[in-house]
C-alpha cells in the first residue's frame, strides 16, 4: 500500500528524531511547511535525473484536420519525449526528428516539398511539423482528407496521485492524501537528505543511504534486454531479415 505524502514525511521526521507533524498543507508550523516544500523538491528532482518507467506515457493527437496548420500543443504534463518513439501511425511510418534548429530552418526555406515523411521540431513550448500544407498519403477511405494519427512516448511530469480525486494526477503534492508515484521509500531517503542539508549538517551518511536505494530501484525499474557480442542491424521494414524461407513461385 502506497504512502499518502503526510506519512512520507511523518517517516522521514521519525528517522531523523524529529517530531511527527499531523498536518503539511492545513498547518503554520514552520517544519511542517518546509518538508513539504522539501519533498515536492525531491519529486520533481528525481523524475528530472532519471527516466522512470512509472513516469511514461503516450500522446496520441490528430493532425492536418486545418492542412494550413503546422503547430500543435503539448500534453499540459509533458516533461521530455523519449528518443525514437514518434509514430505517424495512419501511414505507419517513423516521424524524421526532433531536428535540430539548422536542419529545420533548411526544410522552411526549401522550395520544393517532395516528401511525404514527416519532421517535427519542438519550439516555444508546442509541437511544429513539416511539411505542410498535410495531403493525404493513402488511399483508407475512412481517413479524413489530410488526417494523420501521431503518436509519441514522453515522460510526464504528474508524480502525484491526487488523493481526494483518485485517477487524477499532479505535478506536485497538495493535499495530506496525496500519494507519490514514485517509490515511497526512495523519497523518504531523499527527503531526509534535503531536510538535513537545508538545516546544515552533514548529509554524508544520508546521501549514501539515498544512493544505495536509488542504484537498486533504478536498476529494476526497467526490463533488461540479452545483449549480444555480434549484433545484427535490425530494420522496421519488411526484408530479408524479417521475411521467412520459402517457395514465392506460383
Amino acid at each position: 500500500m502506497s504512502m499518502t505524502a503526510l506519512q512520507i514525511v511523518q517517516q522521514a521526521c521519525l528517522e531523523l528524531g524529529l517530531p511527527p507533524p499531523v498536518a503539511l498543507t492545513a498547518t503554520e508550523n514552520e517544519t511542517s511547511n518546509q518538508m513539504l516544500g522539501l519533498l515536492n523538491a525531491a519529486g520533481y528532482d528525481l523524475i528530472s535525473n532519471y527516466q522512470w518507467e512509472e513516469m511514461n506515457r503516450t500522446y496520441k493527437f490528430e493532425i492536418g484536420a486545418d492542412p494550413l496548420k503546422d503547430t500543435y500543443d503539448l500534453p499540459v504534463d509533458y516533461n521530455y519525449f523519449l528518443d525514437c518513439t514518434g509514430w505517424d501511425r495512419t501511414n505507419r511510418w517513423p516521424l524524421l526528428g526532433p531536428t535540430t534548429q539548422q536542419e529545420w530552418q533548411a526544410l522552411i526555406a526549401a522550395k520544393v516539398q517532395a516528401v511525404s515523411r514527416t519532421y517535427w521540431i519542438i519550439q516555444n513550448k508546442k509541437i511544429s511539423f513539416w511539411p505542410y500544407p498535410l495531403y493525404p498519403v493513402t488511399a483508407d477511405p475512412v481517413t479524413p482528407q489530410g488526417n494523420r494519427t501521431i503518436a509519441i512516448s514522453y515522460s510526464s511530469l504528474s508524480w502525484v496521485e491526487n488523493g481526494l480525486q483518485p485517477g487524477q494526477y499532479l505535478n506536485m503534492i497538495i493535499n495530506d492524501s496525496d500519494k507519490p508515484v514514485l517509490s515511497d521509500w526512495l523519497l523518504v531517503k531523499f527527503l531526509k537528505v534535503k531536510m538535513w542539508n537545508a538545516k546544515g549538517f552533514d548529509t554524508a551518511p544520508l546521501v549514501t543511504e539515498f544512493k544505495v536505494l536509488f542504484d537498486s530501484l533504478s536498476g529494476k525499474s526497467k526490463g533488461s534486454r540479452v545483449l549480444s557480442l555480434a549484433p545484427k542491424t535490425g530494420t522496421v521494414f519488411i526484408g530479408v531479415q524479417n521475411v521467412p524461407e520459402g517457395n514465392w513461385i506460383r
